[in-house]
Parts: C-alpha cells; sequence; structure tokens
C-alpha cells in the first residue's frame, strides 16, 4: 500500500533560517535570499558554532560565486571594484536564484536541498 505524504513546503530561498546581526546589534534570522541581495545591510551572520558557520559562508559564496559566472563569465577587476562600490548586480543574482529555484527546497520529493 502507498502512502502519499505531503512534505513540509520550506525553500530556503524564501524561508528566514540564517542568523545575522544587523547594524543595531539584533540578531534576526532572513532569507537565502536576502542575504545575497542585502548582505551589505547586515553586520555578519550571528552563527555561534565555527563549523556552522563556516558551512553559511561556503554556501554563500558557492551560490554567489555561480550566479555570477553564469551571468558574466570570466570576471574582470573592474566588475569587482563596480559590486564593491555599488553593491551585487541584483538582476544576475536574482535571475540564477530563480532559475534553479526547485532546486531549493528543503523537503523536495525528487531534488532536495540544492542536490543535482
Amino acid at each position: 500500500m502507498e502512502h502519499d505524504l505531503e512534505l513540509p513546503a520550506y525553500n530556503l530561498l524564501d524561508e528566514p533560517w540564517i542568523p545575522v546581526r544587523d547594524r543595531c546589534g539584533n540578531v534576526v534570522d532572513i532569507s537565502l535570499t536576502e542575504a545575497l541581495l542585502n548582505g551589505r545591510d547586515y553586520a555578519a551572520i550571528a552563527e555561534t558554532s565555527p563549523p556552522n558557520l563556516i558551512a553559511l559562508y561556503r554556501l554563500l559564496l558557492a551560490v554567489l560565486h555561480r550566479a555570477l559566472t553564469t551571468q558574466y563569465g570570466a570576471w574582470r577587476d573592474q566588475d569587482r571594484a563596480d559590486w564593491f562600490r555599488n553593491g551585487l548586480p541584483e538582476q544576475a543574482i536574482t535571475a540564477y536564484l530563480e532559475l534553479w529555484r526547485d532546486r531549493f527546497w528543503l523537503f523536495h520529493p525528487t531534488a532536495p536541498e540544492a542536490v543535482k
């Protein structure tokens, strides 16, 4: 007998799960999308476990790197200078996240948690 269990909906792009410290010192949880698009608005990642902190940085860097190389290919020094001065290219990040949105469901029946 087969049971169809409905899995809970939890998308890492939309749900707040990354602990950060805002500019006033408060700890709040934000989504992966918020972290990538508005990271400059926060003082730091507020994870207290070193292995978890490293894992968060690695995830953020991997997704950001993939989003930017998908859009720009190789980066020029001028690109990096522009991103530092003006912020990261929101359109490139958003396009990448939307392209792979289905891979960021934590509980997905066939492709959970950013697995290709």
